[in-house]
């Protein structure tokens, strides 16, 4: 019997339906399922469910939980294509007001501009996201407002501001594109 087969027949004992065991284990064992599970199988199963379903209550909230980003010392924060994967700052007043969509600096591609989260950021809040939930289920802490507070960290040596709509950006080689309005290279200085 592998680690695996002995934790689901624990929770088969402990009246959980297999359902939910094969959903804390999906893929592969994670620390988060297996802590979880641990103290579940220190509980009685009323026990379990009021602390399930307080936790589940505890989850829906973290919808709303904030995960700010902070300008640099210059005023810009950090932003990643999500098809070419550059690297690029942006004026963190100048992103604000953008209203929908933006654009690449470099392959030009039109996306949301929340989809320009850059990778290190998307890590930085699932682990922050993470141990929210292991304090929250381990100590009864609540969920936080706010989850993570992200500092940009990026130096780029272009300097960019669009001559069309005045967008203030920065990358290490020359943009083809300007982020917010998406006109091409000609206009940028």
């Amino acid at each position: 019997m592998n680690h695996l087969e002995g934790k689901l027949g624990l929770i088969r004992s402990k009246g959980f339906n297999v359902k939910m065991a094969k959903y804390f284990f999906s893929i592969k064992l994670n620390s988060l399922a297996l802590l979880m599970l641990k103290s579940l199988s220190m509980a009685t199963i009323q026990e379990m469910k009021e602390k399930l379903q307080k936790f589940g209550t505890e989850l829906k909230g973290i919808n709303q939980a904030q995960f700010t980003i902070h300008p640099n010392s210059a005023g810009m924060i950090d932003r990643q294509c999500p098809d070419c994967k550059i690297l690029f700052s942006v004026d963190d007043e100048d992103w604000g007001n953008i209203m929908d969509n933006a654009y690449c600096p470099s392959c030009g591609s039109n996306h949301s501009k929340s989809d320009f989260t850059t990778d290190a950021h998307k890590k930085l809040v699932k682990e922050s996201v993470q141990r929210a939930i292991l304090d929250n289920w381990n100590n009864n802490t609540p969920i936080p407002n706010t989850i993570v507070k992200i500092e940009c960290i990026l130096s780029h040596q272009n300097h960019e501001v669009c001559s069309t709509c005045g967008f203030k950006f920065m990358t290490d080689e020359l943009a083809s594109y300007c982020p917010c309005c998406g006109t091409p290279r000609p206009n940028l200085r």
